[in-house]
């Protein structure tokens, strides 16, 4: 029997977009080009877990995210081992300059969605993470998530997520390549009909949802629905190892992202990653992901670890190597696409990598919404949804993450942190 849906991808995203479809009663296959879900960008994120954003609506998706990482328990059944991915709360510090006009006002807005946040002057920084460095004289405070911090495993999470897609009726399908998202012209306008893979397998369906991650730009064209926002893959490089000195330091250590010194760092001892923050000179996008250069040359590496020296002086690692991801970002203002397209039955859960695994699971629930209402003769462009989130109520307006919407102003600029 052919499916409902075809959801194209199993990272977070496509795996969490059937989870949702599934539970809503519709027949769902996902294809997946890697040997198991989870193997491609997801596997290679930070899965950092904040709220710092600089849009309302942004701040509140990424909390509501927090509320299901919270939960993931009982949302997602257990692995063989009763083993799932678990959230690590020990809290997001961002270090800022000392006295930017925008940081107490930001500050605000976040505490009236219920985010718990404090900003620190430099003495009380240094009392709390006696671990950081900071000069005498320096002009420097920091916004402190308390409640965030990472999730410690963002393929498992992705496993997980599949498990409640398989429990819900959902077939995946691996090592399956893409190599057509198939169309015709139906009563005056393009309608998706379904896929064919590498080995000419033709899957039919009415509805395909792109959740490609970084190959998601590509997928439109050859579903011959490129959107008005285009998405490219961004290749990212990070220090990627194990610390014994960070199962040890002095007092706690959050989630470090240095706006000053252009790095972050998450604090796991058998996971540490060190990347860059606004380095805008290091941003590379790749004309194809599968050509993209896998390796981390010294230089890069011994930067990511200079940089967090300034805060961390005594910071040693034990075992390190250059670690590359590919991102699916949304090239003009860094913010996902979830929307249904001018193509018939074809959808988009894009542009998320790097910034969105936090609210990953959320997201599959905004694209099954999508998917749902547009079924249902819901017109998306003339009357967007907005849609009470599960765990906090806010309603959440779709029309932030519309193809067609103007994009979105960056007031501390793009960025891939999480």
């Amino acid at each position: 029997m052919n499916p409902d849906a075809i959801v194209i991808g199993g990272g977070i995203i496509g795996c969490s977009t059937a989870w949702q479809l599934a539970r809503r009663g519709m027949r769902v296959t996902v294809i997946e080009r890697e040997a198991r879900v989870g193997m491609g960008s997801t596997a290679r994120s930070t899965a950092i877990v904040r709220q710092r954003y600089s849009h309302p609506a942004a701040m509140a998706l990424a909390f509501e995210g927090l509320r299901w990482w919270e939960r993931w328990d009982e949302l997602t059944p257990a692995d063989e081992h009763g083993r799932r991915a678990q959230l690590r709360k020990c809290g997001v510090l961002f270090l800022l300059p000392a006295g930017e006009p925008s940081t107490p006002a930001l500050a605000a807005t976040m505490r009236s969605l219920g985010i718990a946040v404090e900003l620190l002057g430099r003495d009380a920084l240094a009392a709390r993470f006696p671990a950081l460095t900071f000069a005498a004289d320096e002009a420097v405070e920091g916004l402190h998530e308390t409640e965030s911090g990472y999730v410690d495993a963002p393929e498992r999470a992705t496993l997980d997520c599949a498990r409640a897609a398989a429990a819900a009726g959902a077939t995946l399908l691996t090592g399956r390549r893409l190599v057509q998202v198939l169309t015709e012209w139906k009563d005056g306008s393009l309608s998706v009909t379904g896929v064919r893979t590498e080995s000419n397998e033709v899957l039919q369906a009415p509805v395909v949802i792109n959740c490609a991650g970084p190959h998601s730009g590509w997928v439109n064209l050859v579903a011959r629905s490129p959107q008005p926002l285009a998405t490219a893959p961004l290749r990212q490089a990070v220090l990627h190892g194990t610390s014994r000195w960070l199962a040890a330091a002095p007092g706690p250590l959050p989630v470090i992202a240095d706006l000053m010194h252009g790095y972050y760092l998450r604090p796991d001892p058998e996971r540490v990653r060190i990347g860059a923050v606004w380095a805008q000179d290091e941003t590379e996008f790749v004309p194809d992901p599968d050509m993209a250069d896998p390796t981390v040359d010294r230089e890069t590496l011994a930067r990511r670890l200079a940089a967090a020296r300034q805060r961390l002086p005594a910071l040693e690692l034990d075992q390190t190597m250059g670690l590359t991801g590919l991102y699916d970002v949304t090239v003009q203002d860094w913010y996902p696409l979830v929307d249904r397209t001018d193509t018939r039955g074809y959808f988009v859960a894009i542009g998320t990598s790097g910034a969105w695994f936090k609210a990953a699971p959320v997201i599959g629930w905004l694209a099954a919404n999508v998917v749902s209402a547009t079924l249902e003769g819901h017109d998306l462009d003339h009357d967007p949804l907005e849609l009470a989130l599960p765990l906090t109520g806010y309603r959440f307006p779709m029309s932030l993450f519309s193809r067609r919407r103007a994009p979105v102003p960056l007031t501390y600029g793009g960025g891939v942190l999480g």
